[in-house]
């Protein structure tokens, strides 16, 4: 049955996760107004930054090797080390963000501020545990258990919210809390059900963790890099015009990541997908993957991208009661615009990862972030929010072409040793 494959059940499940995301930024906006959002996106920016960062040097190389360890490293000795990788990288951020929290609480004389710092500081160990949770069932192709699991946060956290919002306890700082204490319980009971999936193995865990973390720092570059570049446009915003005009640029971007279920959902299968055909060898059914899947994410998107520039702004003020005035519509279709961009590279960028070239990847997103902040300014300063959203356009079409070209060089000088099948 369709609705069983696996394709299938990892859209459902990022359909949950970015509609839970979509819900959560609506209640803020409606119950909290445009500063609250503001400051919401911003703190979230952040824990996105430390996400990114356990992606890219734990569950990210998972995904690559954990069939390559051969006969000396079972899928569930590589999965421990991952685990005790995940466990050191979450106490080196900790430890970093308590150490400018208390810097900002003693320096800074914005209550702004060093609420953001300590919410930040509180909430990441919940959304990091939340986040390798639900990729480590990914990079197993385990894709009911992600679903199970993203559900049970999702209900938990919706339930939550919508209790504090309809008693007027909710805030922006309330959001990110809640969020993170319910992902911290649900991430508790997975790990209780998976336990047999780890086998400790303590003299392969050092190594384990060197090689991944030596192959995720670019890897950790481009993923750090791509949040920049989009979370860039809110800071510089709020640096420029204040936290209301973030705020509306994030209500803007949140309708245009209504794409994101469908972009992230085909991703999170395409990802381990790919590394199962690069290290078979197979340079035609890795073609075939990546030719089917970029034919039906740039179709999808761009129907979708049709529709936001038709409706963006009736989708403003329906969603946001007013709250968010819906002459910001062509903002919105400019975001569409960026998603259909980034549509034509993801399956390009999981497979450039894959053949173990994620420097490349990696300075094609250091320069995007670099042309679309050097852009920022003088349209910001020309023409406010939708001058943002130009420049995230013009960064990430730049950026897609050039991801492109490293793709098609890569794929020529990789050993494939199975051409024929």
């Amino acid at each position: 049955m369709w609705l069983k494959s696996k394709p299938i059940i990892a859209l459902m499940d990022q359909a949950i996760v970015s509609g839970t995301s979509f819900v959560t930024a609506i209640m803020v906006g409606r119950y909290c107004g445009a500063d609250e959002l503001g400051f919401y996106s911003l703190v979230l920016s952040l824990l996105l930054l430390g996400n990114a960062a356990q992606l890219s040097l734990v569950c990210g190389p998972l995904t690559v090797f954990r069939l390559r360890g051969g006969a000396d490293q079972s899928p569930e000795n590589r999965a421990a080390s991952a685990a005790t990788g995940a466990v050191i990288l979450a106490m080196i951020l900790l430890g970093i963000s308590i150490v400018g929290s208390v810097g900002i609480t003693l320096a800074s004389e914005s209550a702004t501020t060093i609420a953001a710092a300590w919410v930040l500081t509180l909430s990441l160990p919940g959304f990091l545990a939340r986040d390798f949770a639900r990729r480590f069932d990914f990079a197993r192709l385990h894709m009911k258990g992600a679903l199970v699991f993203d559900a049970t946060v999702s209900a938990a956290q919706l339930a939550v919210l919508f209790w504090l919002a309809t008693n007027e306890y909710l805030t922006g700082s309330m959001t990110i809390l809640m969020i993170a204490i319910v992902s911290v319980l649900t991430s508790v009971f997975w790990l209780l059900l998976r336990l047999d999936q780890f086998d400790f193995q303590a003299e392969q865990v050092s190594a384990t963790i060197r090689h991944d973390w030596r192959f995720g720092r670019w890897l950790l570059a481009d993923n750090l890099v791509c949040i920049t570049q989009l979370y860039a446009m809110h800071w510089m915003l709020t640096a420029m015009i204040g936290t209301e005009a973030a705020g509306v640029f994030a209500a803007c971007l949140s309708i245009a990541a209504l794409a994101n279920p469908f972009l992230m959902g085909v991703g999170n299968y395409l990802s381990p997908k790919i590394a199962e055909t690069v290290s078979a060898g197979s340079r035609q059914k890795t073609m075939k993957l990546y030719w089917r899947c970029t034919a039906g994410l740039v179709s999808v998107v761009l129907l979708f991208t049709v529709v936001l520039f038709l409706f963006g702004g009736h989708l403003l003020r329906i969603l946001y009661d007013g709250s968010i005035d819906a002459a910001y519509g062509p903002v919105v279709a400019l975001l569409a615009l960026r998603m259909m961009c980034s549509a034509t590279t993801i399956a390009a960028d999981h497979a450039v990862i894959a053949m173990e070239s994620p420097r490349g990847s990696a300075l094609v997103s250091i320069a995007g972030v670099v042309a679309t902040v050097a852009i920022a300014f003088p349209l910001i300063r020309m023409d406010g929010i939708r001058g943002a959203a130009i420049a995230l356009v013009i960064g990430t079409a730049a950026e897609s072409l050039a991801l492109i070209a490293v793709f098609v060089f890569k794929l020529k000088r990789w050993h494939w040793v199975a051409p024929s099948n």
